[in-house]
């Protein structure tokens, strides 16, 4: 596991150290690429481990493609969740406006039998 004179960092940091989201060092250790231990809601990332992960990488010339492939995938993913949050937001519009309408229609019933 992880010795007590280590230096650690957590996703976030490891993250803003090699230029990706914290998202990104987090696929990486699910992923196993990256050794973390758990602590709480977050990880505890050895130093040397960033190294070597950066060292397979050829000095980090391969995790700038990563990340973007993760940008991008993230992108697809918000586009896909935008077109489904339009389609409930179009529906609900249209809800909206039947009960509306309806609500219309009971208020001059109301009116015309109170008349």
């Amino acid at each position: 596991m992880l010795a007590a004179t280590d230096e650690l960092l957590t996703a976030q940091e490891v993250g803003e150290r090699l230029g990706v989201h914290e998202r990104t060092v987090r696929r990486w250790i699910e992923a196993g690429r990256l050794p973390a231990a758990k602590t709480g809601s977050s990880f505890a990332i050895r130093v040397e481990d960033v190294e070597a992960l950066a060292g397979q990488s050829v000095r980090l010339k391969a995790l700038p493609r990563l990340a973007e492939r993760d940008r991008d995938a993230e992108h697809i993913e918000l586009q896909g969740r935008y077109k489904q949050l339009s389609e409930m937001f179009e529906r609900l519009e249209a809800e909206l406006a039947d009960e509306r309408r309806r609500s219309a229609r009971l208020e001059i019933q109301l009116e015309s039998r109170a008349a």
